[in-house]
């Protein structure tokens, strides 16, 4: 890195933000389902519901929860080997109009996009179709450990394309994250042909602090905008390839 590319200008207006905001549309999503668990008896085929498996058996390899209780209240001598065990997921039964909460709920997190005095715009960038790395992936399976999306999630998404559509920047065949990446790289090339910084990138995904330059973290915002350093985002980088 050469030697006059320094990140913090002091700046504090920005033309426009830039927010990986796919996280908030999965969070908004996710707040309107619960998961729950379905015990099943496998001599009697009985079923029980449990609010989550420490309710059912406890934590740890002791036996706890319902079926210690159900032990000592009726002299039996169940463990956990004596069901199978089941999550599952709904819409939380107490929301009327989930599609409505989770609209208001991601709307908060514009608002506070909208709320920021330090940029005169902003913009939403939201992963669309496909993503290259699941065909690059050819040890493991690109996270093949990740969680099936909220039952909402495209309903919702397709909501905010609609109602945001002037707003939103759609990332095709990469995530949303690739994209505020090379917005990111056009920002420190306008920094150097300039002095100052066009956007304001905005993230609450923890890769992003790869990008050096002006950011703006959304989970703490008393935090106001950070200029991360080119260092520190190498340091970052490398040590995303280690872990």
């Amino acid at each position: 890195m050469s030697k006059e590319v320094v990140a913090d200008n002091g700046q504090t207006s920005f033309e426009l933000v830039i927010a990986d905001s796919d996280t908030a549309l999965f969070q908004a999503a996710l707040a309107v389902e619960e998961t729950y668990v379905i015990a099943t008896n496998k001599l009697t085929g009985v079923e029980r519901e449990f609010k989550n498996v420490s309710t059912f058996r406890g934590v740890g390899k002791a036996v706890g929860g319902w079926i210690k209780d159900i032990n000592e209240f009726l002299g039996l001598s169940l463990t956990r080997d004596d069901f199978t065990e089941s999550v599952r997921v709904r819409l939380k039964p107490d929301i009327k109009n989930h599609l409505a909460e989770a609209e208001k709920r991601f709307s908060y997190y514009v608002g506070s996009l909208k709320n920021l005095e330090c940029a005169e715009d902003y913009r939403l960038c939201i992963g669309g179709e496909g993503n290259f790395r699941y065909q690059e992936a050819k040890i493991l399976p690109y996270k093949g450990d990740r969680k099936e999306k909220p039952i909402i999630f495209s309903e919702l998404k397709d909501s905010v394309f609609k109602q945001y559509k002037n707003k939103v920047i759609i990332t095709n065949g990469a995530e949303s994250d690739d994209e505020l990446g090379m917005r990111g790289a056009e920002n420190q090339a306008h920094f150097r042909r300039t002095g100052k910084y066009k956007y304001l990138i905005s993230y609450i995904d923890k890769d992003i602090k790869q990008i050096w330059g002006p950011t703006y973290y959304l989970n703490k915002p008393e935090l106001g905008v950070v200029f991360i350093e080119p260092f520190d985002a190498a340091r970052h980088f490398a040590f995303q390839l280690i872990k």
